[in-house]
Protein backbone atom coordinates (compact mmCIF):
# COMPACT_ATOMS: atom_id res chain seq x y z
CA UNK A 1 0.00 0.00 0.00
CA UNK A 2 1.19 3.35 -0.78
CA UNK A 3 1.76 5.87 1.93
CA UNK A 4 -0.40 8.86 1.70
CA UNK A 5 0.23 12.39 2.07
CA UNK A 6 -0.87 13.67 5.09
CA UNK A 7 -1.50 17.38 5.72
CA UNK A 8 0.59 19.44 8.85
CA UNK A 9 -0.70 18.64 12.56
CA UNK A 10 -2.16 22.27 12.52
CA UNK A 11 -4.56 21.33 10.06
CA UNK A 12 -5.94 18.52 11.70
CA UNK A 13 -7.06 19.88 15.15
CA UNK A 14 -10.23 21.08 14.05
CA UNK A 15 -11.97 17.80 12.93
CA UNK A 16 -12.74 16.81 16.62
CA UNK A 17 -15.21 19.67 16.03
CA UNK A 18 -15.94 18.66 13.34
CA UNK A 19 -16.82 15.31 13.49
CA UNK A 20 -18.26 15.66 17.60
CA UNK A 21 -20.42 13.37 19.11
CA UNK A 22 -23.74 13.61 19.95
CA UNK A 23 -24.72 10.75 22.45
CA UNK A 24 -23.25 10.70 25.99
CA UNK A 25 -21.73 6.92 25.11
CA UNK A 26 -20.92 5.20 22.28
CA UNK A 27 -20.27 2.13 20.71
CA UNK A 28 -17.71 0.08 19.03
CA UNK A 29 -19.13 0.83 16.17
CA UNK A 30 -19.91 4.30 16.73
CA UNK A 31 -16.20 4.81 17.06
CA UNK A 32 -15.03 3.29 14.49
CA UNK A 33 -16.84 5.38 12.28
CA UNK A 34 -15.53 8.30 13.76
CA UNK A 35 -12.33 7.06 13.25
CA UNK A 36 -12.88 6.33 9.71
CA UNK A 37 -13.82 9.66 8.87
CA UNK A 38 -11.39 11.44 10.62
CA UNK A 39 -8.70 9.36 9.20
CA UNK A 40 -10.37 9.81 5.56
CA UNK A 41 -10.78 13.91 6.01
CA UNK A 42 -6.72 13.32 7.46
CA UNK A 43 -5.70 12.17 4.50
CA UNK A 44 -7.62 13.90 2.00
CA UNK A 45 -9.32 10.25 1.15
CA UNK A 46 -12.91 9.06 0.86
CA UNK A 47 -14.50 6.83 3.64
CA UNK A 48 -13.80 3.97 1.82
CA UNK A 49 -10.77 4.59 1.40
CA UNK A 50 -9.76 3.72 4.80
CA UNK A 51 -9.39 0.30 6.12
CA UNK A 52 -10.08 -0.49 9.59
CA UNK A 53 -7.78 -3.40 9.87
CA UNK A 54 -4.79 -1.63 8.00
CA UNK A 55 -2.37 -0.33 11.22
CA UNK A 56 -1.92 3.25 12.02
CA UNK A 57 1.49 2.94 10.53
CA UNK A 58 0.54 2.04 6.70
CA UNK A 59 -1.36 5.19 6.36
CA UNK A 60 2.11 6.90 7.33
CA UNK A 61 0.95 8.67 10.87
CA UNK A 62 3.61 10.04 12.68
CA UNK A 63 3.84 10.25 16.65
CA UNK A 64 2.66 13.80 16.25
CA UNK A 65 -0.35 13.05 14.17
CA UNK A 66 -1.47 9.67 16.18
CA UNK A 67 -1.48 11.54 19.57
CA UNK A 68 -3.25 14.39 18.43
CA UNK A 69 -5.98 11.47 16.79
CA UNK A 70 -5.58 10.13 20.43
CA UNK A 71 -6.35 13.53 21.69
CA UNK A 72 -9.14 14.90 19.57
CA UNK A 73 -10.96 10.95 19.83
CA UNK A 74 -10.44 11.81 23.86
CA UNK A 75 -12.28 15.16 23.23
CA UNK A 76 -15.14 13.44 21.15
CA UNK A 77 -15.55 10.56 23.96
CA UNK A 78 -15.47 13.04 26.45
CA UNK A 79 -13.51 10.81 28.42
CA UNK A 80 -9.58 10.29 28.91
CA UNK A 81 -7.79 8.14 27.27
CA UNK A 82 -3.95 7.09 27.23
CA UNK A 83 -2.18 8.89 24.50
CA UNK A 84 -0.27 5.71 23.30
CA UNK A 85 -3.44 3.75 22.99
CA UNK A 86 -3.24 4.19 18.90
CA UNK A 87 0.37 1.90 19.53
CA UNK A 88 -1.05 -0.68 21.88
CA UNK A 89 -4.15 -1.11 19.31
CA UNK A 90 -2.62 -0.17 16.13
CA UNK A 91 -5.72 -0.23 13.75
CA UNK A 92 -9.18 1.41 13.84
CA UNK A 93 -11.16 -1.53 14.57
CA UNK A 94 -8.53 -2.62 17.57
CA UNK A 95 -8.86 0.83 18.95
CA UNK A 96 -12.83 1.23 18.12
CA UNK A 97 -13.54 -2.50 20.28
CA UNK A 98 -10.97 -1.11 23.19
CA UNK A 99 -12.72 2.36 23.23
CA UNK A 100 -16.15 1.08 22.95
CA UNK A 101 -15.79 -1.83 25.73
CA UNK A 102 -13.87 0.40 28.26
CA UNK A 103 -16.58 2.95 28.35
CA UNK A 104 -19.03 0.09 28.74
CA UNK A 105 -17.17 -1.33 31.58
CA UNK A 106 -16.80 2.77 32.94
CA UNK A 107 -20.65 2.63 33.05
CA UNK A 108 -21.30 -0.47 34.48
CA UNK A 109 -18.79 -0.10 37.51
CA UNK A 110 -20.63 3.40 38.04
CA UNK A 111 -23.90 1.77 38.77
CA UNK A 112 -22.63 -0.81 40.76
Amino acid sequence: MNRLQLQSPQQVSPLANNHRASLPSQTPDDIQKWLVAYLAELLEVTNDDIDSHATFDSYGLDSVVVFGMAGDLENWLGHKLEPTLPYTYPTIAALAQYCGNAREMEEEEIVL
